[in-house]
């Protein structure tokens, strides 16, 4: 009983801050409502159209303010028009109905310039343009009628979508994406920790980075909805503006447990005394129940939930006494008394962070839902040109990485669609549809993509088919059609071949709502699975191929470029005037690149282990660097550390010959090469502390490790 219990308290954790489930419901009430009110009214078939349009709207993901989730349903309902009107106008001819998939495979590429909801409104595209291209209206007035449909499905999906958000409270949605970032430093700290316990191995580098991605993924994603940042807001004091300097602080949290990780790394454990190693190990933990508790704590705002976090804190600071009393023993090693000096210093600071947030969460628990307080005028300002002038001019961006993906998406739909066309039967359309969701930007993901769907959807028809064999009951196939919609949208993210056996499941049982599902058209669907998985796998060898073999290379020198632009910012030559953070983000994300580049270079054809060693090299290389860079500024933001206080000495031969090395390592990097030159022409006098000088000396030291792995 305990343990179900604990399992609904992690699901109502989870649900709180990506609410799965909320959506997973939305998109089987848009679909098995409409059923309902067909078989009660006898307009069955109008019902089916209805309900696939609000499903592939409400594909699109609801984040951030209720007045950004209304623009972007609002822009569903509109692209879903355009499309269906595409459809229906080419679906009596194969030329024209394979030129016009080719400017819906190339729009929905190029949706991935306006972001990850944005893949929410490709789907409206395609779907809805191969569902009516397939079924094309047969005079005016039935084309009349399919758009009235269309509408009414984009309105009915219009309406759960607010019917969703309307009991927010106004900033709940600014503090679910801050709260999301505290999860994810929470599992950092749950992999920094490991092997402190003395129970388990210590975390791998490659993990700790993995989890550090996490990090910035789930910062990256709330900038992206609220783009504000701290140092832009001046002294406004309005609840944006707070949140925006709680997520700087969150950010800074981040920093300091890596830079915590960075500091134990040169420490033996097994070598430490037990009760120092069982307080580190206390501090982490502690400090891992705080982060979740503070995710927790910035979406609830429940009393209990700030006690509790208090009491965390309280026994951080109880835990780094054990280490004061250790440092501060005679005759221990040099190494560890700075390394725990350290750890101590920055989990107090950790602390006084997690302090600082709740102070400043105190006046947010006060906020009207979001029916009190939303305006008209809110409401009219959705509908503003600029807004859709704005969108269209990035997503026709075509001077980036996703053009040659969204080009080579166009070909292989359009001649999907081409071939579809000439074959005999009237379910062929599915050879296109799989091409369109298979097709990924990299060779390697196009095979996962590829291997997932065609086990999900071959397993999914069999099941489905297994379902028809149940009584011909209303209620017992709509609970089943609003389930497996549940279940696809849960699985979307976690599992792609579970969520395209849902999929499968939830569109053979739809054929049957419609008496139209037997046994050929389930094998016709597999087949089509089949041909269309060959015809993106192919193409992904043949159009425009992305190898990584062949980016991870840019990617790493990119990361170094940003590495230097970074050193440049910090000692003042770049003549920028911006925030320090700025630069770091920009230095973390081109390393989390080349991370994720290198990861899928691992799975395309004809990789090899033994080729991985000097690129993994260079890219932990460049990741201590940019650790090293943040924990500059880091401790230049806070006068009152060690770093700060010490005497200062002439750094400027010191920065000048790590630049030196800089553009050394790029001309080895970029083959001989001479990258453009950035540094500056003369050096003026760099005062610096002693202990950022030991920090210069790690990145001096981390350059000429790159040199080195360069000439091997």
């Amino acid at each position: 009983m305990r343990q179900v219990v604990t399992r609904l308290e992690r699901f109502q954790q989870a649900e709180s801050l990506e609410p799965m489930f909320a959506w997973g419901a939305r998109m089987g009430l848009s679909l098995v409502v409409p059923l309902l009110l067909g078989y009660a009214t006898g307009h069955l078939s109008e019902a089916v159209w209805v309900g696939l349009i609000s499903e592939g709207i409400a594909w699109v993901e609801l984040k951030g303010s209720v007045f950004q989730r209304v623009q972007i349903v609002l822009a569903g309902i509109l692209i879903t028009l355009l499309s269906t009107t595409l459809g229906a106008l080419t679906g009596f001819s194969v030329v024209f109905s394979t030129l016009a998939m080719f400017a819906v495979g190339l729009i929905s590429g190029l949706f991935k310039n306006l972001g990850d909801r944005a893949s929410g409104l490709a789907i409206c595209v395609y779907v809805t343009f191969i569902l009516s291209n397939a079924n094309p209206p047969a005079d005016a007035d039935a084309f009349a009628h399919r758009l009235l449909l269309t509408g009414i499905g984009g309105a009915w999906c219009l309406f759960l979508a607010l019917a969703f958000s309307v009991t927010l409270r106004q900033n709940e949605p600014y503090r679910r994406s801050i709260a999301l970032i505290w999860r994810s430093i929470g599992a950092l700290l749950e992999a920094i920790s490991q092997g402190w316990n003395g129970k388990s191995p210590r975390s791998s580098i490659q993990n700790t980075f993995r989890k550090e991605i996490e990090v910035r993924k789930a910062l990256d994603a709330s900038i992206a909805l609220y783009g504000t940042l701290a140092h832009q807001v001046g002294r406004e004091q309005g609840p944006e503006a707070n949140l925006a300097i709680i997520r700087k602080s969150t950010a800074m949290v981040a920093i300091q447990i890596v830079a915590m990780n960075e500091a134990a790394e040169s420490l033996r454990i097994h070598n430490i005394p037990s009760e120092v190693r069982n307080a580190t190990y206390g501090i982490y933990r502690t400090l891992t129940q705080a982060a979740f508790r503070m995710s927790s704590y910035m979406v609830s705002l429940l009393p209990e939930e700030n006690l509790l976090l208090r009491n965390r804190i309280t026994r951080v600071s109880d835990l780094c006494a054990v280490l004061e009393t250790y440092i501060a023993q005679k005759g221990i090693p040099d190494i560890e008394r700075k390394a725990f000096t350290k750890m101590l210093y920055l989990a107090n600071r950790t602390a006084k962070l997690m302090e600082r947030t709740l102070e400043r969460l105190e006046g947010a628990t006060g906020e009207k839902r979001v029916y009190r307080s939303y305006s008209l005028l809110k409401t009219i300002y959705v509908l503003h040109p600029g807004n859709l002038l704005r969108a269209l001019q990035l997503l026709f961006n075509t001077h980036t990485e996703h053009f040659r993906y969204a080009l080579r998406m166009a070909i292989a739909s359009a001649l999907a669609m081409g071939f579809s066309k000439i074959l005999p039967g009237h379910h062929n359309y599915w050879i296109p549809f799989t091409v369109i969701l298979i097709i990924q930007p990299y060779i390697g993901a196009t095979l996962a993509k590829a291997r997932d769907r065609v086990l999900g959807t071959v397993t999914g028809g069999i099941v489905g088919g297994l379902f028809l064999l149940l009584p011909n009951n209303l209620f017992v196939q709509e609970a089943l059609l609003f389930i497996a919609s549940v279940l696809m949208v849960v699985y979307v993210r976690k599992n792609y071949a579970v969520a395209a056996f849902f999929i499968t499941v939830s569109l053979v049982m739809l054929l049957d709502v419609e008496r139209q599902a037997d046994l050929e058209i389930i094998l016709i669907r597999a087949i089509s699975t089949l041909v269309g998985a060959a015809i993106a796998v192919l193409s992904s060898f043949v159009l425009l191929p992305e190898w990584d073999k062949k980016k991870l290379p840019e990617h790493l020198s990119d990361a170094l470029r940003h590495n230097q632009e970074y050193l440049l910012f910090t000692y003042g030559f770049s003549g920028k005037n911006e925030s320090w953070t700025r630069l770091k983000r920009l230095a973390e994300m081109a390393n989390s690149r080349a991370f994720e580049s290198l990861q899928r270079y691992l799975e395309e054809p004809g990789s090899r282990q033994k080729q991985i060693v000097q690129p993994y090299q260079l890219l932990t290389h460049n990741v201590r660097i940019t650790r090293d860079l943040n924990q500059i500024h880091l401790e230049r933001e806070n006068p009152a550390t060690t770093l700060n206080t010490t005497p200062t000495v002439n750094g400027t031969p010191l920065v000048e010959s790590i630049l030196k090395l800089f553009r050394s390592v790029q001309k080895k990097q970029f083959s001989g090469n001479t990258p453009p030159d950035s540094a500056p022409e003369a050096f003026a006098a760099l005062q610096i502390t002693t202990g950022e000088t030991e920090l210069l000396q790690k990145i001096y030291t981390e350059l000429q490790g790159m040199e080195n792995t360069l000439l091997r």
